[in-house]
């Protein structure tokens, strides 16, 4: 009988302990993905702040360049377009 449960504690023992790498790797795993999903995220954010800098920059250097050529026109100046 005893023979029988220390056989029996030790298949549960090594199913815990397979149950618990399983898990481990299931975590490492999922920090991996999480990790891949949040730099690309990121990425992606950074991406759009870069192109939304560069869509204002340019649009306030038209709106200048119309200014100044609004300016000019008001003041009598000739353009040889």
């Amino acid at each position: 009988m005893s023979l029988w449960q220390n056989t029996k504690f030790k298949e549960d023992s090594m199913t815990r302990v397979k149950i618990s790498k399983a898990r481990k790797l299931k975590k490492k795993d999922f920090n991996r993905t999480f990790i891949k999903k949040y730099c690309k995220f990121l990425g992606y954010t950074a991406l759009a702040i870069v192109g939304i800098i560069a869509f204002i920059h340019l649009w306030i250097g038209a709106v200048n360049q119309h200014m100044d050529k609004v300016d000019a026109i008001r003041q009598g100046v000739v353009f040889d377009d």
